[in-house]
């Protein structure tokens, strides 16, 4: 009887602390952007790249390229590229998903000549959806199931990916600034199709606050939220669940930069990012380094490089434990080791802040990484990451019961002991 009463009190004290309950152990997958990145790395899988389109493929004559390839085509074309791996390390990354048009012109998830009408709707599913079902079924029937499906899919994210270049009209009165225009005519247009737009605010709200002309934080803050939520939906509607129909699992899926938030964020201008939704079932939020954005470069401009860096280090590291808080399916993004770095920054120390990110978060549990970069990485960028990325496959992780929010007051202070580490074990 104590013994129950004990678990009972445990349970609550989760349920009620936001506490995340610690899992068993798994062994760490990296998998990377790049087939290079993978061979030069030597601990890492890539991700098994498929486009959608006929960008860079032979097409029939008169076919745009960015109409998407049949796919069955794309299917066996996969599955055979997928064999090449363990069945444990098989990334798919399905390159123009959501963004392809269909053999008849027929409209992505949020494309552009038909982006209002995509937000008004929550995306335009029905071509995409068709095709990844034809898509997913093909694959299961030839036996070939992914370990992890990546989608890198940005469109339709939010107020500022909504079409707003639209010219000046004489509707619009005398003292609205030319900034201004296009987003009040975008809006009023939503507001037409829709009937009334998220959370009752009137177009103008948007640019016009306090008596001033200016961006209304709370209201685009509200209307990210309300279009991350659709596209999520969207996303998983058209995409994801087919795939998880066809195989009759869910196999762990994510978006770039999706994540769910045990407490709101904070970008890199300073504005607050909202809980979080999901396409599939891990959050996967981007842990880029870098200061730039008005948080670094005006927020705390009068603060030294050094803490402006490490402040930087911890919004991202908060990002991660935000999601980790909720749930151990955290996939997340990293870049090379020398993305970023501020041309006054010594070379050395911005390696180090990156081995001490990926040091942090796999102590809490992370067990995926998602590596990017938009290049080969250099010969001294993957020997600086080789003796880091061993001892993240070798050391033993204790998850702690609950966790939290790191205090961005003193950031150098959460960050030293992970950048000493991170010295230790490149000798830096």
């Amino acid at each position: 009887m104590i013994r129950l009463l004990m678990l009972i009190l445990v349970f609550l004290f989760i349920a009620f602390s936001g506490a995340s309950v610690a899992v068993e152990e798994q062994p760490l997958r990296i998998f990377t952007w790049r087939e290079d990145t993978a061979g030069q790395l030597a601990v890492a899988a890539p991700m098994t790249w498929i486009e959608v389109s006929y960008a860079g493929h032979k097409k029939p004559p008169g076919v745009p390229s960015e109409s998407a390839r049949p796919a069955r085509d794309v299917a066996q074309e996969a599955a055979a590229l997928l064999r090449r791996h363990n069945p444990s390390l098989r990334a798919i990354l399905l390159s123009g998903i959501g963004m392809a048009y269909g053999p008849r012109g027929e409209p992505p998830l949020y494309p552009n000549d038909r982006n209002i009408e995509a937000y008004a709707r929550g995306g335009l599913i029905d071509f995409t959806k068709r095709w990844a079902m034809e898509f997913w079924r093909t694959l299961a029937d030839l036996h070939v199931a992914p370990a992890f499906i990546v989608l890198d899919y940005e469109a339709g994210a939010g107020f500022w990916s909504l079409k707003r270049d639209f010219k000046r009209e004489s509707t619009l009165s005398g003292d609205t600034p030319d900034w201004a225009a296009g987003s009040i005519i975008a809006l009023q247009r939503l507001q037409t199709t829709m009937g009334i737009l998220p959370g009752n605010y009137v177009p103008i709200d948007f640019v016009y606050w306090n008596q001033r002309w200016g961006f209304n934080h709370d209201a685009i803050t509200f209307f990210n939220e309300w279009a991350e939520n659709r596209r999520a939906a969207a996303l998983q509607t058209s995409i994801i669940r087919p795939a998880w129909d066809a195989f009759k699992n869910k196999i762990p899926a994510s978006n770039y930069d999706e994540q769910l938030r045990a407490w709101p964020g904070v970008d890199l201008n300073g504005w607050t990012i909202t809980p979080g939704s999901l396409s599939g079932n891990w959050s996967s939020p981007r842990t880029y380094l870098g200061i730039t954005g008005q948080r670094y470069d005006v927020d705390y401009k009068s603060r030294t490089l050094e803490f402006r860096r490490a402040l930087s280090w911890l919004d991202r590291r908060n990002d991660v434990r935000a999601a980790l808080a909720l749930t151990p399916n955290v996939a997340p993004w990293y870049s090379n080791p020398d993305y970023a770095r501020d041309p006054s920054q010594d070379i050395h120390t911005q390696r180090l802040q990156w081995a001490a990110g990926l040091l942090h978060d796999r102590a809490l549990g992370v067990n995926v990484m998602l590596f990017w970069s938009n290049r080969r990485w250099t010969d001294d960028e993957a020997a600086f990451a080789r003796p880091i990325l061993a001892y993240l496959h070798s050391v033993p992780i204790k998850q702690p019961v609950a966790i939290g929010k790191l205090d961005e007051s003193h950031p150098e202070i959460a960050l030293d002991e992970w950048l000493q580490l991170a010295a230790k074990l490149t000798s830096q």
